[in-house]
């Protein structure tokens, strides 16, 4: 399973006829049955527009699902759903574009060693939402977590299954090791977020997102707030409501009502009821 699977982007068209919360912008969009999607909000971060045409600083969005992720530690994380959320407040050495290419993340650049060894070159004055500076000992801290045999992170452990261990080369450059040859170590990559290692077990854990948590309901609902310092920080969109509403009707009604402004998770069914009452789909 790669990300390009979860990067699905929800927000294909604002709708500046339903100005709401005061200058705030609203989005249309609803994704279709079990393809849980992670949304990448600096997509639509910059150049918002109110139905004033003013520009927008301070978006409110609510995303809501059938349900969110069981754990706001990403390495915990039992299901795809939870990328929706750890895609905000976390970053990974490499992604995916909306086209499907491999693309840089916190890693720029990357090299091959050898047969099984790649060395990632970091990038720079990235900072996590706690302060700590990003480099290769943060990286190597996650893998070894990943892969320390503790039933908890065994879910993420089988997404990069070929990683042996990872070693920092320098403070800029972090050499992942597979077990054997690996053609596809840049796609599992992509599903490895990285969280400052002094947060490891709290419960907030920091990453280098364009949002951190401010609250949080187990298995209800997730708030964000925009960080900042991120190296990829949202122009537009200030704060994100990430919300669970496991019964199908009451979700894509949470769309018709405005309550929410993207939704997935929905029977195939309901979302082409949608999509033809001029829902983007």
């Amino acid at each position: 399973m790669t990300d390009r699977w979860y990067r699905m982007r929800l927000f294909s068209r604002a709708d500046a006829s339903r100005e709401q919360r005061g200058t705030r912008t609203r989005a249309r969009g609803v994704v279709l049955g079990a393809a849980a999607a992670a949304l990448v909000l600096t997509a639509c971060g910059g150049g918002g527009e109110s139905a004033s045409g003013k520009a927008v600083d301070d978006a409110h969005l609510t995303l809501a699902s059938s349900a969110i992720s069981n754990s706001l530690d990403p390495a915990a994380a039992l299901s795809s759903v939870g990328r929706t959320y750890t895609k905000q407040v976390f970053d990974q050495l490499v992604t995916f574009d909306d086209a499907g290419a491999l693309q840089p993340g916190l890693a720029t650049e990357w090299k091959r060693v050898d047969d099984t060894s790649v060395d990632f070159t970091l990038r720079e004055g990235v900072t996590f939402s706690s302060g700590a500076t990003l480099d290769a000992a943060a990286v190597v801290a996650n893998v070894e977590r990943v892969l320390s045999g503790d039933p908890a992170y065994a879910t993420v452990a089988g997404r990069i299954s070929t990683v042996k261990e990872a070693k920092a080369v320098s403070p800029d450059v972090v050499r992942i090791v597979t077990s054997g040859p690996d053609a596809v170590l840049l796609n599992r990559m992509t599903l490895l977020d990285i969280v400052d290692p002094a947060t490891f077990g709290g419960d907030r854990p920091s990453g280098t997102g364009p949002f951190e948590v401010t609250a949080y309901e187990p298995g209800t609902k997730i708030e964000l707030a925009r960080n900042d310092d991120s190296w990829r920080a949202s122009d537009a969109v200030k704060t994100v409501t990430i919300q669970a509403i496991p019964n199908p009707t009451t979700l894509a009604s949470a769309l018709r009502t405005g309550e929410a402004d993207v939704i997935f998770g929905l029977p195939a069914d309901i979302a082409k009821q949608l999509g033809s009452s001029g829902f983007t789909n």
